[in-house]
Formats: structure tokens, sequence, C-alpha cells
């Protein structure tokens, strides 16, 4: 890979005084366009933006919502920019729609886990939204009210709580160990 490196003084001819600024600063984007700087800022702010303002559509799955996260998060890397894992963990939930209210708020609260087990939990999220959408029928509908996502000091399951609005005193519980292994327990 060929390295290429750039002496501004070799472009720069005057040097900044109280009195040349203009022509100081007209040399310096000059030069700062020539090299392709200025458009690099510009691509920064707009995918830094795009970030900011994503939401997931209506028909968007969320397996494409993430692609498309992951996407904008590359493009920001690429130009020499990575978004922060914490700034994706809070980036992330803040793009889903109210259906994920639940879930943007359970796991914007400290201690936040990190992108790769957000990642995760959002997925197993998603499964078991999907999976009560389709186990149910018109007469006795179940929707996912409450996920909680948590570690214990000792130990690494997490746990998910699921209730039901038809049946308040019904709780099922998820627990995953370590090892991967899934337990379910009605409660």
């Amino acid at each position: 890979m060929t390295s290429f490196s750039l002496n501004i003084g070799n472009f720069i001819i005057l040097r900044l005084t109280p009195t040349n600024y203009p022509l100081w600063r007209e040399q310096a984007l000059t030069l700062a366009e020539s090299q392709d700087l200025v458009d690099s800022q510009e691509r920064e702010f707009t995918h830094h933006q795009q970030i900011t303002y994503l939401r997931k559509e209506d028909d968007q799955s969320i397996g494409e919502h993430i692609r498309t996260f992951k996407g904008l998060c590359d493009n920001l890397a690429a130009i020499g920019k990575p978004v922060p894992d914490k700034e994706k963990v809070f980036y992330l939930p803040t793009s889903l729609r109210h259906e994920y209210e639940t879930f943007t708020t359970t796991t914007l609260k400290p201690p936040r886990s990190s992108y790769s087990e957000l990642i995760s939990q959002l997925q197993s999220h998603d499964q078991h939204r999907n999976w009560f959408s389709n186990h149910s029928n018109t007469h006795n509908s179940f929707t996912l009210q409450v996920v909680f996502y948590g570690k214990q000091q000792r130990s690494r399951a997490r746990v998910t709580y699921m209730f039901s609005p038809l049946c308040q005193n019904h709780i099922f519980l998820i627990i995953s160990n370590q090892d991967q292994q899934t337990f379910g327990i009605n409660v």
C-alpha cells in the first residue's frame, strides 16, 4: 500500500498574520477542497445525522433495521469516525417504533448492555413478539407488555419476564444461562 504525505507548507505560501486572514483562509480552503477534506466532513455529519434520525419502518424486519443501522455505523468507520459502542447502545433502541417502547426503556436504564448483547436481546425480543402474535387468536390475544433483561451479580443468566394483559396473574419466565440453555417457567 502506498502512503501519501502532504507538506502543507508547500501549498500555503502566506503565513497567517492578524492582517492577512482572508487571503490565508482562501489558500487553506483551496488546499482542503483539492484533497477532498471538506467533503469528508460533510459526509461525516450526514452519516451521523442519519444515525441520529433513523427510525424503523413498519414493513421492515428487525434484521433489516439492524443491517441498516450497522451500515450507517460502518460508513462512519470507513471515513475514520467510528461510532463508539456506548453511542450505538443508545441510538439503536431509540430508533425503534412505539411497539418496542418497553424494550427501549428497559435497555436504556443502567447498567447498559454491550452493543453485541443489545443486538442479541433485540433479536430475542422480536422473536418473542412474533411468537405471541402468531400464537394468539382473536378471543384470547396475548401481547408482550414487559420484557426485562438483567444480569445477576454472581451469574450470567438472562431473565425475560412476559406479562399477559388478559391474565394479570400469569407470568412466563424464560431464563438463559451461560451455556445458552433456555428454560421456560409458568408462574
